[in-house]
């Protein structure tokens, strides 16, 4: 019989795990201190590889990262890029929105002319017909007064030179009508030009901007003129 002597529950249990520990391994042919030597030794190997595996992916984290981080840069730089072509663009759509509207001016500016011109015609074909009005009264008053035949010569002679002044100064606002014709219709088509090139350039715009390209080929259609609408804005610039 072995009787245990401790001076407390807690020493008890220990000499008792002790003496169940030295029982186990008695029969064994590891001892017991050789097992915890194998422990510490897999231990030791384990917080080894555990070392190495977490260099590795800390290694590999790091080369992620750097990856990373250069593709952000350029990511960025290419972003810079395509602001820079949107910023063109814009400036370019903006240019040509003001030059389109300088055109149009000219255009109004054009009829402007040549409305003035053709109130100008009229009133030289109303002062023709009032001259050969005024004429064909003297010659009715040289039929009824031959007394006064002298003095009517003298008018009718007048009134000739009026009308050749007349008819050459409507032959020059004819010529003038038919030159401002011609300019109208290069300014018309000078206006539907910068019209489809400002179309044009909506589109490129309109597909520089981020969006599924889907949508943004949809997007780029509805700028561009169809050959129905073509006709359309020709005849409006005419009106």
């Amino acid at each position: 019989c072995i009787e245990l002597v401790a001076e407390d529950n807690k020493g008890r249990l220990q000499w008792l795990n002790a003496f169940q520990i030295a029982i186990r391994y008695s029969g064994e042919k590891i001892s017991y201190q050789r097992h915890l030597a194998n422990q510490r030794r897999s231990l030791r190997l384990a917080t080894k590889q555990f070392t190495e595996e977490t260099r590795q992916e800390l290694n590999y984290e790091r080369q992620a990262r750097m990856a990373a981080e250069i593709q952000a840069r350029k990511l960025e730089a290419i972003t810079r890029e395509e602001i820079a072509k949107v910023h063109e663009l814009e400036d370019a759509k903006r240019r040509l929105e003001i030059l389109l509207e300088e055109e149009k001016q000219a255009l109004r500016d054009e009829e402007i002319v040549r409305g003035l011109q053709a109130r100008v015609l009229r009133e030289e074909w109303e002062r023709r017909e009032q001259l050969e009005k005024l004429q064909q009264e003297q010659l009715e008053l040289l039929e009824s007064e031959k007394m006064k035949r002298m003095e009517f010569e003298e008018r009718q002679a007048e009134n000739e030179r009026q009308l050749k002044n007349a008819e050459q100064r409507l032959r020059q606002l004819e010529m003038e009508r038919q030159n401002l014709d011609r300019e109208l219709s290069l300014a018309r088509d000078k206006v539907e030009k910068s019209e489809e090139a400002q179309l044009l350039l909506e589109a490129k715009f309109v597909m520089m901007r981020p969006g599924r390209g889907g949508e943004r080929v949809r997007r780029t259609q509805s700028f561009v003129p169809t050959t129905r609408e073509r006709p359309v804005i020709a005849e409006r610039s005419r009106k």
